[in-house]
């Protein structure tokens, strides 16, 4: 397969009239072009026969439910890519931005075909996917003497992710279904659209019925999250002293929706403390309503945009807190989050120290990393290990686990 790729770039501070300005150190500007190709997983093109567990002594096959498809042709991505990068004051600060584009076509996903083919669903060649992003990254030394330094280093990306097109006649590919929430490919939207029933709205507040229960859409297919953030940062802040080196690392991700099953059970069965304590009248959530108990769904209208103030039941499982009686949306959580990612002490030992050993460089350091999550919108849970998925299974959290600290040391030796 034939995948060019071409670039080039021309540096402005060497031009005569700003190599003269001495505050300039670097000035430069790129541009590149680039295709890049993705093959098929084996046994895709050809029809094959799976092997099942012996049924006694006798050999058992099967055909794939996937059907092959031996025209399938490579994946293939084309992207440009054209940045600035600058440096100032004998390179003490300067930054790096860009801008890309890049188109995926032919794509090698699986569609769904009739089941009377023999098959469910057929390789094939579909769509184009299309990302626009920004990045910029930022250096600058804020001080810098003869035993002393600090550096800050940042860096932003932003990527808009858009499907154009799919395979032909189709405007929607399921990649999972679960519960009552679907993960999908959607024309016209992001890749991983989550799709299910949404609130009622008045007035842009969700709407109760007048018993004080949620009214929300009959149809379960609108969308109603989407898996990608808006932005991602990250900054680093490093301080050395003759020989010591201290680090931290602050990681940033604005933007994306989790569907989180956790949620959804664990308010339904009574774990989480909002499901218990007093309610506005001062009694207990969980009393009968009629002795004063019962709950109101928070920042609720009725359908003439009146305040809700019907109290409802809350102290089972069937009750307010049972997701038969809310829609998917409820279980929809904003996955952003600014966490303190890592924070490194080293100390480099001194050359003199190693002048009669093989050693030319020794460095020992601590390590933590994963140390505290300064701010998120998810209760509970981390968002980030919510979202770690497995292929298309991704932007539903099912039995996430706590998010874990750990500590550790480097050894770094140079002969």
């Amino acid at each position: 397969y034939f995948y060019p790729s071409v670039s080039t770039s021309f540096l402005i501070s060497e031009l005569p009239a700003v190599k003269a300005v001495r505050a300039i150190s670097l000035l430069k500007v790129r541009v590149n072009y680039a295709e890049v190709g993705n093959d098929a997983d084996p046994y895709n093109t050809v029809n094959t026969y799976i092997q099942q567990a012996n049924w006694n002594t006798l050999g058992v096959f099967r055909r794939d439910i996937t059907l092959a498809n031996p025209n399938l042709k490579p994946e293939k991505t084309k992207s440009w890519e054209a940045g600035i990068e600058a440096k100032f004051l004998e390179n003490r600060f300067g930054f790096d931005f860009s801008v890309y584009k890049q188109n995926t076509y032919d794509q090698i996903m699986n569609v769904s075909i009739s089941p009377a083919s023999g098959s469910d669903q057929q390789w094939v060649n579909s769509g184009n996917v299309q990302n626009i992003g920004y990045e910029l990254g930022l250096n600058a030394t804020i001080i810098q003497t003869k035993d002393f330094s600090w550096d800050i280093n940042a860096n932003w990306f932003k990527n808009n992710n858009k499907v154009i097109s799919l395979y032909e006649g189709v405007q929607n590919i399921l990649l999972n279904s679960a519960w009552d929430v679907s993960t999908n490919v959607s024309v016209g939207q992001p890749y991983g659209v989550l799709r299910g029933n949404d609130f009622v709205y008045t007035h842009g507040k969700r709407t109760v019925d007048a018993d004080g229960y949620y009214l929300y859409s009959a149809n379960n297919d609108e969308i109603i999250g989407n898996i990608q953030p808006d932005w991602k940062a990250g900054i680093t802040t490093i301080l050395n002293y003759k020989g010591f080196a201290l680090s931290a690392l602050v990681d940033i991700s604005q933007g994306g929706d989790v569907y989180s099953v956790d949620m959804k059970y664990g308010q339904a069965t009574g774990l989480f403390k909002e499901t218990a304590g007093l309610n506005a009248k001062g009694h207990p959530k969980r009393d009968p309503v009629e002795d004063g108990g019962g709950m109101i769904y928070p920042n609720t209208v009725y359908a003439n945009g009146s305040k809700n103030t019907s109290y409802i039941w809350a102290g089972d499982w069937d009750s307010g807190w049972n997701y038969d009686y809310c829609p998917t949306k409820n279980s929809i959580y904003d996955a952003s989050y600014v966490k303190l990612r890592e924070v490194s002490f080293g100390y480099n030992l001194p050359s003199k120290l190693l002048a009669k050993t093989p050693i030319t460089k020794a460095n020992i350091s601590l390590v933590g990393r994963n140390l505290w999550i300064i701010h998120k919108n998810m209760p509970y849970y981390d968002p980030e290990q919510a979202m770690l998925s497995a292929g298309n299974v991704q932007g539903i959290a099912d039995g996430a686990y706590p998010s874990t600290r750990t500590f550790g040391f480097n050894i770094s030796v140079v002969f």
